[in-house]
């Protein structure tokens, strides 16, 4: 069944807003195992190296670029922590440690017994056990939105192979996300195989204990309806407890194992607000882009010690956008109680505003929504939101459980937002808006027994 590829090619006449992933670590360096995988099997998405890796603003209004190359980053921190040079030395050398260690086990295999102690530490452990410095210790776990937890509950296995896999490279791919999509289906489809569009697994077949197929429905096209693909191997892309739960038959995996699944905690959601922007010139962006945090404390990451993210993916590839115009991504994680929240709504007041501020602080001219439905976030900031508003959670969409009065945040009549962080998520009783979020189900790290899945990362004694 062949598809469309929508993949962007020329410069368009409208932004392009890429509702996807915003950067990938590794793909672009042929050196890595996924580099080298994309390169064997002859995807040609071009791939566009970011440097400064990340960027992080500090309540106190510093900020820290960390640089693409390990030496740079490791040098500037010496430089802005000098009394701190031996905690960084102890704390890097056993992050070395635990790289290597996480690579003879999960992709050796070798017994997890040898990461000995590190198997079960946190970041949040590692960096009281090494560091002493506040602010250090946040710029060290700053990026820590990226897995949907708050360092207590991130691995500090895990944490360390992600750490050094960003100076192996971190990439965006030319043309956006969508692009990198169309060139992965050209070439698997090129190799033989079908995609089925618009088709849900509804259940995956068991044989003697096996996995032996899928049971699928289609919505729509010449295709509709429900059939049975055999296979011999079946890769399920939903989150742990959802496969097993939802996608196996009863009884096929034991009752004490399923409990085991139930205790795990979900990942934190990202709320997302894609803007069209023009008037703002690269370098009010350049400044502008990177985490916001308003504490010291990242533990707080999902209740308000973190305003937003700003990535701009027109910095990148201008060709995301016509000429003179730039695409500004807001994203902001919250702290949110699946099993006691059903629905989402938008304030009556904006919550938004306070995400939108550092942009607005730093410029002062004509800033206007390019395409799309749009809601005012502040003078003269306008949120766009190209995905259907019945659907997805945004920015600034409060929820809260049964039984909880909703407070709402007020603008003073002629003045600004206060000066607080967005509030934490509430509910209302109607169907309609779904919950989504680029996160997993389940913590990426977690608690004492849990093991971390790290990604795939190229040996090199050089780190």
């Amino acid at each position: 069944m062949k598809r469309p590829f929508r993949g962007l090619r020329d410069q368009p006449p409208d932004p392009r807003y890429d509702a996807a992933t915003h950067f990938y670590p590794l793909l672009g360096n042929t050196r890595t195992l996924t580099g080298k995988i994309l390169q064997d099997l002859g995807v040609q998405t071009r791939w566009i190296k970011m440097d400064p890796v990340d960027t992080f603003h500090f309540p106190d209004g510093s900020r820290f670029l960390v640089p693409a190359d390990l030496e740079s980053y490791r040098s500037q921190l010496d430089t802005a922590f000098p009394h701190q040079r031996q905690a960084l030395e102890r704390f890097f050398a056993a992050v070395r440690k635990t790289y290597w260690l996480g690579m003879l086990c999960y992709f050796r295999g070798r017994h997890p017994s040898r990461l000995g102690e590190w198997e079960s530490w946190t970041l949040l452990q590692a960096l009281e056990h090494f560091i002493d410095d506040p602010k250090l210790r946040l710029l060290l776990a700053a990026d820590c939105p990226h897995w949907g937890s708050p360092p207590g509950r991130t691995s500090f296995v895990f944490d360390s192979m992600l750490r050094l896999s960003y100076f192996l490279g971190n990439f965006y791919p030319k043309g956006g996300s969508q692009a990198f999509v169309d060139d992965l289906a050209l070439r698997f489809e090129e190799r033989g195989g079908h995609i089925l569009m618009s088709t849900m697994v509804e259940e995956i077949l068991l044989r003697d204990g096996r996995a032996s197929g899928v049971r699928v429905t289609t919505t729509r096209g010449k295709r509709k309806g429900t059939r049975t693909i055999q296979a011999g191997v079946v890769v399920s892309n939903a989150d742990l407890r959802q496969t097993v739960e939802e996608r196996l038959p009863a009884g096929a995996v034991a009752s004490g194992y399923r409990q085991k699944l139930r205790q795990l905690r979900p990942s934190y959601p990202c709320f997302l607000v894609h803007l069209g922007v023009r008037g703002l010139s690269t370098e009010v962006l350049e400044q502008a882009q990177g985490y916001y945090w308003d504490s010291w404390d990242p533990e707080q990451v999902g209740s308000g010690a973190l305003r937003c993210k700003i990535f701009v993916p027109t910095l990148y590839d201008p060709q995301l956008a016509p000429p003179g115009k730039q695409i500004v991504i807001l994203q902001k994680v919250q702290d949110l109680n699946y099993d006691a929240t059903q629905d989402l709504v938008p304030p009556q007041s904006s919550h938004t505003a306070r995400a939108g501020g550092p942009l607005e602080e730093s410029h002062t001219g004509d800033i206007r929504q390019d395409r799309g439905p749009a809601r005012r976030l502040g003078p003269n900031l306008l949120a766009v939101h190209p995905e259907s508003a019945g659907r997805h959670a945004r920015l600034g969409d409060v929820a809260r459980p049964v039984g909880q009065r909703q407070t709402q945040l007020r603008r003073p009549s002629g003045g600004p937002l206060p000066s607080r962080p967005l509030d934490p998520p509430r509910r209302r009783r109607n169907p309609g808006h779904s919950l989504g979020g680029p996160h997993g189900r389940e913590d990426r790290g977690a608690r004492t027994g849990t093991k971390p899945s790290p990604a795939a990362l190229e040996v090199r004694p050089d780190l």
